[in-house]
């Protein structure tokens, strides 16, 4: 389930022969209260509910003609958005404030080759762990011990920070950091400093397996 962005909501939205309309797995969309807002679902089920704070939004069948595929269009309200098909549910919930940064890596282990690699994806939550999509925080990446940083970046196109730079921006809420081993067993160390926020810390175990 994702939702189109609405045209005007950050400016004209054009389209060229190569683009696709821009679509986001969020139900945050603040001041665009009680205009028409789209949802997609996609689905092999034959069939699709879609709720909004539990009140049933509609209901539409899905099959090849329609490429799989659900579309509601409803006012935007705040809250928890939840679709139904085929004895599965999926939600998006409207995000709050930002409360803190959440880290999750790739693996929890590392070989000590000098070459091994670890992503880690930062987001920007609040207090229920709803990524906050509007969240622009300045982050500042240190990696200690047996670990060294690679690059931390997000994918907004216009940010011109270099990618090997440990000052990193979120964009859509989330940024990533890549963690390179060292020739060493032990622990790399991260460390996130947000803007305004707790600093998140996390670490990865290097060593043979």
């Amino acid at each position: 389930m994702a939702v189109r962005e609405p045209n005007g909501y950050r400016g004209t939205i054009k389209e060229t022969a190569w683009s696709v309309w821009p679509t986001w797995e969020s139900w945050t969309w603040s001041g665009w209260e009680g205009k028409p807002i789209d949802v997609e679902i996609y689905t092999k089920a034959p069939e699709v509910k879609l709720y909004l704070n539990e009140r049933l939004v509609d209901t539409k069948t899905v099959n090849r003609d329609t490429q799989f595929k659900a579309v509601f269009t409803l006012p935007y309200q705040s809250g928890i958005l939840r679709a139904e098909a085929g004895g599965k549910t999926v939600t998006l919930a409207t995000a709050g404030a930002p409360a803190c940064l959440r880290l999750t890596a790739d693996r929890k282990v590392m070989t000590p080759d000098g070459q091994s690699l670890a992503f880690i994806v930062v987001e920007v939550v609040d207090k229920d762990g709803n990524v906050c999509p509007e969240a622009a925080v300045p982050c500042e990446v240190a990696v200690n011990g047996q670990g060294t940083l690679l690059a931390a970046a997000s994918a907004d196109l216009k940010d011109a920070e270099p990618a090997t730079s440990s000052h990193v921006t979120t964009w859509k809420g989330r940024a990533i950091v890549v963690v390179r081993s060292t020739t060493k067993a032990g622990k790399a160390a991260l460390a996130v400093k947000p803007q305004g926020l707790p600093t998140a810390k996390l670490s990865i175990t290097a060593k043979y397996m």
